[in-house]
């Protein structure tokens, strides 16, 4: 995999830096990956290929294809690389991959901006209602960095105008400024990666990566507790190997439970209440659908905390019948459910929910869900992630507009 003619271009009433991926040993059709930002924030962007090293990086080991870049690349990134290969291969059982690259020192320029990945949701708002007036000595969240063409399709308009009059809201609310950019990464790394399981952290560093000129510090909210840290394309281990002599990438939140989140700062800020995003299936474009699993797990994280009858992002109330009659698919998710019982115990709450609860937890894992994550394991393992590449092909053609797979 060889990246090349790295560009920063105008487009439209915004600037963008992109670069070509040229696949050598399969022959297929070049593309231009590309990020896009505000036009005034031109003067930030790097002119360096850093972002295209996390954005690519577990393309080509699951492709099992050296990743070779014609451009300038931080030394302290590519030092990063190496680890974090160590750590996939660790995980995944995915060999390394050469990576060739002109080695160079980050330099930082001023104003040097604390910045907070943000997407509306539990995580997201958790970490940067804790930043804002952190402890001395501790940087302070100023910016709020929202990446269109990640959790909502870039095909999706109407769903992201709506989301981004919230965020706009959000940031007036907080006094902070709202920076809003868009990729196509996931148009490219979908084909190699589970976005969440693999790509997730690398893909939101190397956004902030473009702005290495004008970012001195990026938050990345944690999804899970370091007790439950486990092999993740966002985890503690991982996230700041992506930083340079220049940026620092910080994993944030992982001291906190959901539910212990929701309790400490989401259920305390009317505006968190107002606005909280955590759907992604957004049946008709909803906000929040309240019935999809991610929208119920959060709904529950919210009750236990004593805090969902002041939320007015969900539009129905907490459908106990739905939370008994769902079946987790993941141990990952299951964790969060874990969570909120065990904050139930401790805290005391509606005993109908612990019921569902209980309910819900003692149902097994579906066989085929347990032979699926195996299948996955061995294909990554020798086979270097094929069958997953042809079952994403046939995914992506029969994908509805506007719905990124995966």
């Amino acid at each position: 995999m060889r990246v090349d003619d790295i560009q920063v271009r105008p487009a439209g009433e915004e600037v963008e830096l992109s670069a070509r991926v040229r696949r050598i040993p399969r022959g297929l059709p070049d593309r231009r990956i590309w990020y896009r930002f505000p036009a005034e924030l031109g003067p930030a962007l790097v002119e360096r290929a850093d972002p295209f090293l996390p954005a690519l990086l577990f393309c080509a080991i699951a492709g099992r294809e050296p990743l070779e870049i014609e451009g300038a690349v931080s030394k302290r990134l590519a030092a990063g690389a190496e680890k974090a290969m160590a750590i996939w291969r660790r995980w995944y059982a995915l060999a390394p991959v050469p990576v060739s690259a002109a080695l160079v020192s980050a330099e930082s320029s001023e104003p040097q901006v604390t910045a907070s990945f943000f997407s509306g949701g539990l995580d997201s708002f958790y970490t940067v209602l804790k930043n804002l007036g952190s402890p001395a000595g501790e940087p302070k969240v100023s910016e709020l960095l929202f990446v269109w063409g990640l959790d909502i399709g870039l095909d999706n308009r109407e769903l992201y105008r709506a989301v981004r009059g919230r965020l706009q809201a959000i940031a007036d609310g907080l006094g902070l400024r709202l920076v809003l950019a868009s990729t196509n990464l996931r148009e490219l790394t979908d084909r190699f990666a589970a976005w969440g399981k693999h790509q997730f952290g690398a893909g939101l560093s190397s956004v902030a990566l473009c702005l290495g000129r004008r970012l001195r510090r990026v938050y990345l909210p944690a999804s899970y507790t370091f007790v439950h840290a486990h092999p993740w394309g966002s985890h503690p281990l991982l996230d700041p190997l992506w930083s340079t002599e220049s940026l620092t990438v910080i994993h944030d939140g992982s001291e906190a439970t959901r539910p212990e989140k929701a309790r400490w700062q989401v259920g305390r800020s009317p505006l968190a209440l107002e606005h909280l995003r955590v759907c992604f299936e957004n049946p008709g474009n909803a906000y929040n659908c309240g019935r999809c699993e991610k929208c119920l797990r959060t709904m529950v994280n919210l009750e236990v905390a004593g805090a969902l009858d002041l939320c007015r992002t969900f539009d129905t109330p907490l459908d106990l019948d739905r939370l008994r009659r769902l079946t987790i698919t993941s141990p990952h998710i299951r964790i969060n459910y874990i969570d909120s019982l065990e904050h139930l115990d401790r805290h005391g709450g509606d005993p109908e929910l612990r019921v569902a609860l209980d309910a819900v937890l003692a149902k097994p894992t579906p066989v085929w869900h347990r032979v699926r994550d195996r299948v996955e394991r061995l294909d990554l393992r020798f086979l270097g992630g094929r069958l997953r590449d042809l079952a994403r092909r046939r995914m992506i053609r029969r994908a509805r507009p506007g719905r990124l797979a995966g």
